[in-house]
Order: C-alpha cells, then sequence, then structure tokens
C-alpha cells in the first residue's frame, strides 16, 4: 500500500484521504460534496475518482437501481482514514460528510416517505453507515443542533424499517444534552421520539414527549411540526383507548391543512 501511495500524485491523495470518511460506500454525488472543499475543486473531483478506479485503489460497483457506487477495500480504508487524521484537513472533511448526509435525510420528507416508502427506505438503508457515522460525528463535536435535525429527519425510516430502539437513542442523546438545540428543532425532535416511543409500546412516555412537542409548538407557531405531532399524539392516546382525545387531535391537526 505504501508503493502504491507513494506512486500517486498530490490531488489524487488528498482524494484518497477524504474518501476514506465514507463508511459503506458512497455515489459520485457524495464525492463531490465532501471531496470538494479549498484544495480540491469539486469539478475535478470526478476525474480524480476515475484515477483512483483505474489505478484498483477504488472500487465501481453498479447497483441494484443502476446506479454506480464506489467502495474502498476495508484496508485501505484503513490506511487513507490514518493518513487524514495525520492531516489538519480530518475536520473539515467529516464536517462536510456530516453536512451531506443531513441534508440528504432532510430531503426526503414525510409526505414523499409516505408516498413512495420503497424507494425513500431504500435509498436511506443503502446510506445507513453514513448516517450513523454522521449521527456519531455530531455527537462526538457536541453538535446537539444537527444530531437531532438528523435523528428527527430518519424519524420515518426508524419508525418503518425497524430501527425505531436506535432512533429513540439517539433522539434521547440530543434531548438531554446539555448544550441544547433550538426551540423548532427541539419540538421536532421531541415528536419523533414520541412516535419512535409508540412505535416499541412506550405509550406513556411517548405521550408525555408529544404533548411537549405540542406545546412548543403552539408556542412557537410552528405549524408544519405541529400538524405531524397531533397525528403522533391521536395514535398514542387511540392506542390507550382515548378516542376522543384522539378524535380530536385529528380534527385540529386536519384544521392546520
Amino acid at each position: 500500500v505504501d508503493w502504491s501511495y507513494d506512486l500517486l500524485p498530490e490531488p489524487e491523495r488528498r482524494v484518497f484521504h477524504y474518501l476514506s470518511v465514507f463508511a459503506g460506500g458512497w455515489t459520485l454525488e457524495a464525492a463531490e460534496a465532501v471531496c470538494g472543499g479549498e484544495e480540491i475543486e469539486r469539478e475535478e473531483v470526478l476525474d480524480l475518482l476515475m484515477r483512483l478506479v483505474d489505478k484498483s485503489l477504488v472500487l465501481a460497483e453498479v447497483g441494484q437501481s443502476d446506479e454506480t457506487r464506489y467502495r474502498l477495500l476495508e484496508t485501505l480504508r484503513q490506511y487513507g482514514r490514518e493518513r487524514l487524521v495525520a492531516s489538519d484537513e480530518a475536520a473539515a472533511v467529516q464536517t462536510r460528510h456530516a453536512a451531506h448526509y443531513l441534508a440528504l435525510a432532510e430531503d426526503l420528507d414525510p409526505e414523499r416517505a409516505m408516498a413512495d416508502n420503497a424507494v425513500w427506505s431504500g435509498r436511506l438503508a443503502t446510506e445507513l453507515d453514513n448516517l450513523r457515522a454522521a449521527l456519531h460525528w455530531f455527537a462526538d463535536m457536541k453538535d446537539v443542533e444537527s444530531l437531532l435535525q438528523l435523528a428527527s429527519a430518519l424519524e420515518w425510516f426508524w419508525f418503518f424499517q425497524g430501527y425505531a430502539h436506535e432512533g429513540e437513542r439517539w433522539l434521547h442523546e440530543g434531548l438531554v444534552s446539555r448544550d441544547g438545540a433550538s426551540p423548532p428543532v427541539r419540538a421536532h425532535a421531541l415528536s419523533a421520539a414520541g412516535m419512535l416511543g409508540y412505535r416499541v409500546g412506550d405509550y406513556a412516555r411517548a405521550e408525555s414527549l408529544v404533548q411537549d412537542s405540542v406545546a412548543l409548538c403552539r408556542q412557537l407557531g410552528e405549524r408544519r411540526v405541529l400538524a405531524w405531532a397531533l397525528h403522533a399524539l391521536s395514535n398514542i392516546t387511540r392506542a390507550q383507548g382515548k378516542y376522543v382525545e384522539a378524535d380530536a387531535c385529528i380534527q385540529e391537526g386536519l384544521a392546520l391543512g
């Protein structure tokens, strides 16, 4: 590996370092977002990536959706990671990686999730290792705002794909942090945590979390999050046989449009 690495021109070495932040593979779009920075222009990334593929340092594979994904063998990823950590760029590259996957998760909003669950959940499942890496990075950096944004954006993935307990853990970590988050982000996180609590059958705790979300949304005037929180509360109260309360939540939510 040292021999192959020493033969690389400097731009290829940088991209090789940067690619080591990915877990479980990546797309060209992701590579451009993460590798394009102060030292490497975004439009240069494709050419540099292809050079690394040609030299068998990066593997290119076509997935079931006909999208090309790239990956490093684990030995090479660890080697590149060591080189990246030894540089002064590691934090910046890791931050770009986490920001990209936060944006990806937020782009797949609840309405889209409900409309095309198979496509939406499949995309997130493919990127699950990278999403987890982003969550760990935000937690390590004590970036509670971003941690809760990402964990909340994944609410329906956690819910439908059998990861409710994991989602709950991430949301709990952010919600109990002393560093805190902005009220709108906290309101969304409380609702998401409550919905996941409902999914695993912890109705009392779920109801308490969502009621806190509803109160905060009303205080902030957050109509969209309030509508989803009321939807969650209707499910939770109905599961407990509180049909009048459930119907009231549904009616209020519908009135919000």
